[in-house]
């Protein structure tokens, strides 16, 4: 819980960290409420998770610095790159990955991709 605490302490509200909220509220997709993961495992300084209604999940990522963002990419692509339905975007001093089911609304999946990619 202290890791969790620190974390959370330690987001950058800056132009170059791109938030899980506003990627979600850019998107107009539909999610339950995002919740902090722990962002130490791939390098970041915070990551949050919130899934939607139309069959996905997404794992935000915020880093210190663009260098350390390389760093994190390289990291959440050996450890979960081979998983099914999975995309990953590297933006700024953020990611994002997204895991769907087979199911999964593709337009849904394409605005969240989208509203990343504009922020």
């Amino acid at each position: 819980m202290e890791q969790l605490a620190a974390e959370k302490a330690s987001r950058q509200r800056d132009g170059d960290t791109i938030a899980i909220e506003a990627v979600i509220q850019k998107s107009g997709v539909t999610f339950d409420a995002p919740q902090q993961t722990l962002g130490r495992a791939v390098l970041a300084l915070y990551c949050g998770m919130a899934t939607s209604p139309d069959g996905f999940t997404i794992t935000h990522c915020e880093y210190p610095s663009l260098e350390q963002a390389g760093r994190g990419a390289a990291e959440i692509r050996a450890i979960r790159g081979a998983t099914s339905g999975w995309s990953f975007k590297a933006r700024k001093k953020s990611t994002l990955e997204v895991v769907a089911r087979s199911d999964a609304k593709k337009e849904s999946v394409d605005a969240v991709l989208s509203a990343f990619d504009a922020l």
